[in-house]
């Protein structure tokens, strides 16, 4: 989880905001064309609610309780 949050954030801080988030995942895309069918909303719009659901999830992993304890532990010599 760790990486996968940590690609998703580099791909929402980049210079070309969605378009990267968009490269770096094929698939939203795909989410993003049905959902501007099915809400009529504009790619635009889906788009900036699709970034900020993944800055939501990036932020709420980052403050996860339990991580800290799932996080590899160095065992003393």
């Amino acid at each position: 989880m760790d990486w996968q949050v940590e690609r998703l954030r580099q791909a929402l801080t980049s210079n070309a905001g969605g378009g990267t988030l968009m490269a770096e995942f094929p698939e939203l895309r795909q989410t993003c064309v049905a959902l501007v069918k099915q809400t009529g909303d504009a790619d635009e719009v889906i788009q900036r609610r699709l970034e900020r659901l993944y800055h939501r999830h990036c932020d709420e992993w980052k403050n996860f309780p339990p991580r800290q304890l799932m996080l590899p532990q160095r065992k003393a010599a």
